[in-house]
């Protein structure tokens, strides 16, 4: 995994990790895609099931935030849910999300079952799905970049 990836997915502000993400799920399963403020809710169906998700982004470190905000976070989770009904709940991280910072926050909402997109998966899966995100946004530093490689 290339640094400059890894560099590119923290440096996303939260507009800029929802597009990556709905970018994701719309080449994905997911169907019904609805973008809110920091969150966004998806339908994934199958022959016999519809699984309501709804994927919540985060730009916190979760692996060193403190217990104030993870307790701020976990209720803005909980009325989020409350709202939703999801069948599960994926928070969204363009950071690493540690073991121990996944442990606190099933420990503190049991009834939600949670999965966990953070960076290296957000990198796997961009690769995968969406690899044309890591091209520029900026066509005209691209044609430029194109003709001074050129004149090299």
């Amino acid at each position: 995994m290339g640094a400059n990836k890894v560099e590119i997915i923290e440096s996303l502000n939260l507009e800029k990790l929802m597009i990556a993400l709905v970018q994701l799920l719309k080449v994905t399963n997911f169907e019904d895609v609805t973008e809110n403020n920091n969150y966004i809710t998806a339908i994934e169906k199958s022959s016999f099931t519809e699984i309501k998700h709804m994927f919540v982004l985060s730009t916190l470190r979760l692996s060193s935030i403190s217990e104030d905000d993870i307790d701020d976070f976990m209720k803005q989770i909980k009325e989020l849910q409350e709202n939703e009904s999801a069948n599960v709940v994926t928070i969204v991280s363009q950071f690493h999300i540690s073991k121990g910072a996944r442990t606190n926050i099933e420990a503190k909402l049991r009834h939600i079952k949670f999965n966990y997109l953070d960076r290296d998966n957000l990198i796997k899966y961009i690769d995968q799905y969406n690899d044309s995100f890591w091209r520029h946004e900026d066509a005209e530093l691209l044609a430029y970049e194109k003709s001074f490689i050129h004149q090299l």
